[in-house]
């Protein structure tokens, strides 16, 4: 038996899509209710592993500011106990160079005994200018050495560097592990090598680092290389001696070991990032891919990457003085985020909200494959009950019901006839009331066919009126608007014939607005008879061959006029060099770029009025594409004008009447063109940037 005519199958139909649509519901719930679950787990998994991890960040960068600091209380009470031959001490140990600087010995790097008590290695330093040293630079120089040597030492290998530089281009500094050996500066770099304006100078100045605390770099080129290929981000306090800015202790930590703290712990599915607090890229895992950064990256609004960018919106936009958990629905992230108070960076942990779904789609899945199991089970013993209890009764029922589709109403009573109305159940019922509804048919039915037969020729009469009324509209439409142009044109006449006879300041002024008022009156009668015209198909095109360069200079030049005495700036670009002779009516083409450019201006109280034309070839057509965009600083549209900005007197009602001007043809008047020119118009709008309308009209070729 087909499905369609059997009751048992079609209920069996219905009860089985009923069933799945409960097991699509379910496993929708049982989602929603695991990702939910998941997604609060992960979120108490990243809170109390933010709060560790920032704990530990911050721990590192204490214990450098802390040890920074220290160095610098330790100068200055050396300062104050200086002996009489650090002067020479210090030019054995560096001495010149021959290029104007002096530099460590090399043994200060191999290994070297000094006065038989204390033994340097892994030091090196470049000392610039170094003929201006006095005796004083000296000793600050010779006691830094000392400190730098004794801090370095004793702070291995959890800090591989420690330094001590001056804002003068002189720098000591102990890194024994250094694959370099330290040898730019001990022997490579050149005499006129300087670091004043690098960052590492630059945070430590008074300018700069009013508070004088410790302040980190941004990801940086290592000063040594260069090739500006390896990165590293530095951590210095500066040392003032008697409110003099002196110089600064540091350490580095290289992009390598940022990554080895950083990127490698975390957690699973998750990957760390740290940025500064003003948007600068200092660790990320994709770096580690290369071995070292590109500058491009570092600056996260400029870097192109759109999920840095949306982290990065999400993180400065948060209060982040403790750690916090972010769930970003709209980047598809959920972002652990805490602050590393010493040089004031981000430390975020990132984990893509995609792990939840998956993990939460699995077990959705399971339930419902378990659920549709069930159906398979449940569905033969459902067909059995459905086809005893409802079909074979029901098959009597529908074929009376066939029968009365196809019969005659003449017919009704044998139909009738043959319905199991005997039957005391619902399905009785059903055939009483089928045998009813047989004779009301027949009675309807005469009935409506009359009533349409007289609604329809209301309909015709009433058409036609509404016909002749359009019509009549339009006709006096022009006539109104000719009759109206006449005498505004001989006011114009006669206020420039005044103006020539009479040239007084006051008369001037009266005459302006007297030519202000009648100008637009005029406009407004020319819209309204354009307006008539078009809309009562009594305009046609007149086609010929078209200087469109011309026509567009001399349209520019207007602009160039009109947008500067609003205060606007008025700007225009041609995409192509020589824009082609076309056919087509300049007198048109001109109307509908005038009305949009007068729009522009009119609803655009400051900024820029941006024209720019194109022209591009049909691919195997003997036609031109003009392409004109007007684009605006204005208020820009409301989106849900978008659909009736073109319609007939369609305007802005959030402006005063003195502003809008006109009874909003002109774009109207734009639209009836554009379509008699087999061409369209685009508008793209946002409230509070400017509109854009883009034109684009298919022109043919003029003869050569």
């Amino acid at each position: 038996m087909k499905i369609r005519s059997s009751i048992a199958s079609t209920a069996l139909l219905h009860i089985g899509l009923g069933v799945l649509l409960l097991v699509a519901a379910s496993t929708l719930v049982t989602f929603y209710l695991v990702f939910k679950s998941a997604e609060q787990n992960k979120l108490e998994e990243l809170t109390s592993y933010i709060v560790a991890r920032t704990q530990q960040e911050n721990r590192i960068f204490t214990k450098i500011a802390a040890l920074e600091a220290h160095a610098g209380d330790i100068l200055r009470h050396h300062l104050e106990n200086t002996q009489n031959n650090d002067a020479q001490i210090f030019d054995k140990l560096f001495p010149e160079k021959g290029d104007g600087t002096r530099r460590s010995l090399p043994g200060l790097f191999e290994g070297l005994s000094i006065d038989g008590s204390t033994y340097a290695h892994g030091l090196g330093a470049f000392i610039g200018r170094a003929e201006q040293l006095s005796a004083d630079d000296k000793t600050l120089l010779l006691k830094a050495f000392n400190i730098v040597l004794s801090f370095g030492e004793g702070n291995l290998p959890s800090l591989p560097s420690f330094y001590f530089f001056t804002p003068r281009d002189q720098l000591i500094i102990f890194a024994p592990e250094r694959e370099d050996r330290l040898l730019f500066y001990r022997q490579n770099a050149p005499g006129n090598f300087s670091f004043q304006g690098e960052e590492i100078n630059q945070i430590t100045l008074p300018q700069n680092n009013p508070a004088r605390t410790m302040r980190c770099t941004t990801l940086q080129p290592i000063l040594y290389d260069q090739s500006r290929q390896t990165f590293t981000t530095g951590c210095h306090t500066p040392v003032d001696i008697n409110g003099v800015h002196v110089g600064a202790f540091g350490t580095s930590i290289t992009l390598q070991e940022l990554f080895d703290n950083i990127i490698n712990d975390h957690l699973d599915d998750a990957y760390n990032m740290i940025i500064t607090h003003d948007g600068k890229l200092i660790v990320h895992p994709t770096l580690l891919q290369t071995g070292s950064a590109t500058e491009g990256l570092l600056d996260i609004a400029t870097s192109g990457n759109e999920e840095l960018r949306s982290i990065w919106r999400v993180i400065s936009t948060a209060d982040t003085s403790s750690p916090i958990v972010i769930n970003d629905t709209e980047g598809g992230n959920i972002i652990a985020t805490g602050r590393i108070g010493g040089p004031d960076w981000h430390f975020i942990t990132v984990f893509p909200r995609q792990q939840i779904s998956d993990a939460a789609a699995v077990i959705a899945l399971e339930i419902s494959l378990f659920a549709l199991t069930v159906i398979l089970v449940l569905l033969p013993v459902m067909w059995f009950l459905l086809r005893r209890g409802l079909a074979t009764p029901l098959q009597t029922l529908a074929t009376s019901a066939i029968k009365l589709r196809a019969a005659n109403f003449s017919q009704t009573r044998d139909i009738i006839h043959d319905l199991p109305m005997h039957r005391l159940d619902e399905i009785g019922d059903l055939a009483r009331s089928l045998g009813a509804m047989a004779e009301q048919l027949d009675t309807l039915i005469t009935g409506l066919e009359k009533e349409v037969e007289k609604r329809t020729e209301d309909m015709r009469l009433a058409m036609g009126k509404a016909k002749q009324a359009d019509a009549s509209k339009s006709k006096l439409i022009g006539m109104v608007s000719h009759d109206i142009r006449s005498p505004l044109t001989v006011i114009l006449g006669m206020t420039e014939m005044i103006r020539l006879s009479d040239q007084t300041p006051d008369t001037e002024k009266r005459l302006t607005a007297i030519e202000r008022a009648a100008n637009r009156l005029l406009g407004l009668a020319n819209d309204i008879l354009d307006f008539s015209r078009l809309d009562g198909n009594h305009v046609s095109l007149d086609i010929k061959p078209l200087d469109l360069q011309s026509l567009i200079d001399d349209l520019v030049a207007g602009m160039r006029i009109e947008a500067p005495a609003k205060g606007l700036t008025f700007n225009y670009e041609q995409n192509i060099e020589t824009l082609p002779r076309v056919m087509g009516d300049a007198k048109r083409l001109a109307q509908v770029l005038s009305n949009i450019l007068s729009n522009a201006i009119k609803y655009t109280n400051q900024g820029t009025i941006d024209f720019t034309v194109g022209a591009y070839a049909a691919e195997g057509r003997s036609l031109s594409h003009l392409n004109f965009r007007i684009k605006d600083s204005g208020p820009g549209i409301p989106e849900d004008r978008f659909e009736t900005i073109f319609a007939p007197f369609s305007q802005d009602d959030t402006m005063d009447q003195n502003q809008r001007g006109g009874v909003g043809l002109g774009l109207s008047i734009v639209h009836d063109i554009l379509r008699l020119m087999h061409g369209s118009v685009i508008l793209e709008s946002r409230v509070g940037e400017g509109s854009e309308f883009i034109v684009d009209i298919p022109l043919d070729h003029a003869p050569s």
